[in-house]
C-alpha cells in the first residue's frame, strides 16, 4: 500500500483554526498536508502540482466549495476533492468526520493500487498465454 507521506492532501478553508485542526488530524495520521486560505492560491498551486487530494470548505467569503471544485476539475482532473460540510455542534461528531476523511483517502489509494495490480496480472497472463517469457 502507498505510504501516506507520499500523498499530498491540500486543505482549503478561510477559517485558520479549522485549517489547523484539519492539518493536525491528517498530520497525526501520517498524511502530508498543504493548507490554503485563498482559493486562487490553491487553484494556482493545483494547476502546477496536481495534488492527489483536496479537502475544500463548503462555504467561504470568496468562493464556495462547489465552485472551487468545478474549477479544480478543469485544471487538475486527477485531483480528488472532498467538500467538508459545516461541522456539527457535537465535538465527538467532528472527530468522526475527520476519521471519515482519512478513511476516504485510504480507500481511494487502495482502489488505485488494486487497479494497478489487476492490470499487471492481466498483462502477465496475456504474456504467458502468448508464450512470452520474462
Amino acid at each position: 500500500m502507498a505510504d501516506a507521506n507520499s500523498i499530498e492532501v491540500c486543505l482549503l478553508d478561510d477559517d485558520p483554526s479549522k485549517l489547523e485542526t484539519k492539518k493536525g488530524v491528517l498530520g497525526s495520521a501520517g498524511w502530508q498536508t498543504r493548507p490554503f486560505s485563498d482559493p486562487d492560491a490553491f487553484l494556482s498551486y493545483a494547476r502546477v502540482h496536481a495534488p492527489a487530494f483536496a479537502i475544500l470548505d463548503f462555504g467561504g467569503p470568496r468562493a464556495r466549495g462547489l465552485q472551487v471544485r468545478a474549477r479544480l476539475r478543469e485544471i487538475s482532473p486527477t485531483t480528488r476533492a472532498i467538500i467538508a460540510l459545516k461541522p456539527h455542534q457535537n465535538p465527538a461528531r467532528d472527530v468522526l468526520s475527520h476519521d471519515e476523511l482519512i478513511n476516504l483517502i485510504k480507500q481511494y489509494v487502495g482502489t488505485i493500487e488494486r487497479r494497478v495490480l489487476q492490470k499487471r496480472l492481466h498483462f502477465a497472463k496475456r504474456k504467458a498465454k502468448l508464450g512470452f517469457s520474462s
